[in-house]
């Protein structure tokens, strides 16, 4: 019952949100300077002409109001047609649901590690807190937060490829590339992950239950396993949470590094010229990603609180 009240709370404000973002996702897109005819009739070396700027613009819809073009774009969207792009003429949803098998693949295991990691290596941290663990933790988060990602991806590319010759990252299969860019993400998001689950298990651990079960017997290792899991997983997933966004476009470094045809590089392609189409039809994906993501993250929570309320 908890679980559907919750969900439906969840439900309600993404309604309201996904409007205010279909309004941003129209809006934004027209307030970037520049104006996409251009690039277009440059592309096809047209001339800029205010006669040739109108055939277009009748073209596109441009000409209509703002009011008119946006409830034709979101009646449409709603139906399932995201439009075409300006430049390429591709079907805006297509070739997004094309593309986001490579980023999801990418950017969702690499979270997904990184969290299991970050998890496992908080946790032997936390046993020996000045021990080896502890002092790998630490250099792993500030090599994480210092160490920029591009270098470490061109690095990778050298020594896998060009010097050892054991991965090929340009060719036809990208799996090489996907897997790489996972456990990238996975050693960057982890750091600042393990010091959230090093401190949840650190409050467990200063707790007058624990110290007494100590006392009877019970190793650290077996008492933080048992009666800290909940509260830090808890805490966890909701740092990865936020971490989901920008799944959908936000791994551009590491898609034109390793060559894969994932959103980022549409996006940004898309951007460079303002097609308006594929810029809206991204910010859309994006929130019905997060909407659920949230849907899952909520429900493991609530899973994660009863089971810690039965304990």
């Amino acid at each position: 019952m908890i679980l559907l009240t919750n969900l439906g709370k969840i439900f309600l404000r993404w309604l309201g949100l996904f409007w205010a973002v279909s309004v941003v996702a129209f809006l934004l897109p027209r307030l970037m300077p520049d104006y996409p005819v251009h690039y277009y009739l440059q592309q096809y070396q047209l001339p800029v002409t205010p006669e040739n700027i109108q055939i277009v613009e009748e073209q596109w819809g441009l000409n209509r109001s703002l009011f008119v073009q946006y409830g034709h774009w979101l009646g449409r969207f709603i139906q399932g047609d995201w439009g075409r792009a300006y430049m390429t003429g591709l079907d805006v949803r297509t070739e997004l649901f094309r593309r986001l098998p490579y980023s999801l693949l990418m950017a969702c295991g690499g979270l997904l590690l990184g969290g299991l990691w970050a998890y496992v290596l908080g946790f032997l941290a936390v046993l020996q807190e000045n021990g080896f663990w502890g002092k790998v933790s630490r250099v792993h988060t500030l090599l994480a937060s210092t160490f920029p990602s591009l270098i470490s991806g061109v690095l990778l590319i050298y020594l896998l490829s060009n010097r050892w010759k054991l991965l090929s990252f340009y060719g036809e299969h990208k799996l090489p590339g996907i897997l790489i860019s996972s456990l990238l993400i996975a050693f960057y998001q982890s750091g600042h992950l393990t010091r959230i689950v090093i401190r949840h298990l650190e409050e467990v651990k200063a707790q007058a239950y624990i110290q007494t079960m100590q006392t009877r017997g019970f190793s650290l290792k077996t008492v933080l396993w048992k009666y800290g899991y909940h509260y830090t997983m808890y805490g966890l997933l909701s740092a990865m949470l936020p971490q989901f966004s920008w799944v959908i476009g936000g791994t551009s470094i590491l898609e034109y590094t390793f060559a894969i045809p994932g959103i980022s590089a549409f996006l940004i392609d898309s951007i460079s010229h303002r097609d308006y189409v594929v810029i809206q039809g991204y910010l859309m994906l994006t929130i019905a990603w997060m909407f659920g993501m949230h849907v899952i993250v909520e429900g493991l929570l609530v899973s994660l609180q009863q089971e810690e309320a039965a304990l």
